[in-house]
């Protein structure tokens, strides 16, 4: 990440040569650094919006904060259907997920797993087995780790260690267990990832309540969360 120029460096640089620019530029820095950054555009499915001021969930401490659309279609349907078969004026609840920084590159593009007993979870699993959520956006900003190996010394965030939190949707099933005190989803298409909120080394004190701040979000944006029908995918 080191040798990885800023985007205004990049856009500068396509905008002088074109992509042909572009590309003998950072193939300058490094053979592979090209194909990599690549990769990591093309593979990415979901559609991350930044979020207008006025769409913004207040008491966060940042403006860094993102509507994912589109992750993962066949997980969105199979979300969409399970809360089909609920009842409709409550048939989702709201929550927060925190993990370390290194993970979201897989969450948004193959949404949240349940990682419990295997080689890759990450922190106990006191409460159960499946996908840990809290009401306290301070309660899982507490499991949001960084550390300094993948750092980007020209990212726009500085040269802080940026922390992921994501806000989540979650599906008011039947046999959802109650929260006690957090809510482990074993279930994994029970949970759609709907905002991402990126902080940085100033902007980490906050406990927002997760459903008082959906309740707030504007009802258009909130529309524009309806997922793909079958034939979509």
């Amino acid at each position: 990440m080191f040798r990885v120029p800023s985007v205004d460096e990049m856009i500068a640089e396509y905008t002088s040569g074109g992509a042909a620019g572009l590309s003998k530029s950072l193939e300058a820095r490094h053979a592979l650094l090209e194909p990599t950054l690549r990769w990591i555009i093309t593979s990415n499915r979901a559609h991350i919006r930044y979020l207008e001021p006025h769409e913004r969930i207040k008491g966060l401490g940042t403006d860094n904060q993102f509507v994912m659309l589109g992750a993962s279609p066949q997980h969105e349907w199979k979300f969409q259907m399970e809360k089909s078969c609920t009842v409709k004026s409550r048939s989702s609840i709201w929550a927060w997920h925190g993990s370390h920084f290194k993970n979201w590159h897989s969450i948004v593009r193959t949404s949240l797993k349940n990682m419990s007993g295997t080689k890759y979870q990450a922190h106990g699993a006191s409460y159960g087995k499946g996908i840990y959520l809290a009401k306290k956006s301070g309660t899982s900003l507490g499991y949001s780790k960084f550390d300094n190996s993948g750092m980007w010394p020209l990212s726009k965030l500085g040269k802080t260690q940026p922390q992921v939190l994501a806000l989540c949707e979650i599906v008011n099933h039947r046999n959802l267990p109650k929260p006690n005190p957090y809510y482990v989803i074993p279930i994994e298409h029970w949970v759609a990832t709907r905002f991402l909120v990126v902080h940085n080394s100033e902007s980490r004190r906050h406990n927002v309540d997760a459903n008082e701040a959906a309740t707030k979000i504007p009802r258009k944006l909130m529309e524009s969360l309806q997922g793909p029908t079958k034939g979509d995918l």
